[in-house]
């Protein structure tokens, strides 16, 4: 029961955290190997590394891809920005959002991309 009370204590100590901070912030993606491509929403954001912009109020979908590795994909939402706070991915500073510094959150992320034998 008591580490039922921890869990939770710690679980709204976090959500009040984010809910504190601006809804938008930065995913900063690795791969490796690098040189995948990210894409939004089906919108390119680059090759890996890279560093973007997300709203975690607009609920999105992360795709990975790079030829001969399977492609990684996962749903983004506020959710998700909780669960990377809690692995340790998670930041709050001044970063350039929309043009201009301001105080956000930014969440640092490593996938590790698995090689398809078949091909």
């Amino acid at each position: 029961m008591k580490r039922d009370l921890t869990i939770l204590f710690s679980f709204c100590a976090l959500v009040l955290t984010i809910g504190c901070t601006s809804k938008r912030g930065l995913i900063e993606l690795q791969t490796r190997p690098p040189g995948a491509t990210v894409y939004l929403n089906q919108a390119k954001q680059g090759t890996t590394p890279v560093e973007f912009e997300y709203d975690f109020r607009l609920p999105a979908t992360l795709k990975i891809e790079k030829e001969d590795y399977y492609p990684e994909q996962e749903s983004l939402n506020e959710r998700w920005v909780v669960g990377e706070l809690m692995k340790g991915n998670y930041s709050e500073g001044h970063f350039i959002i929309q043009g201009r510094s301001k105080k956000a959150w930014k969440v640092k992320i490593i996938r590790n991309l698995q090689k398809n034998e078949e091909k």
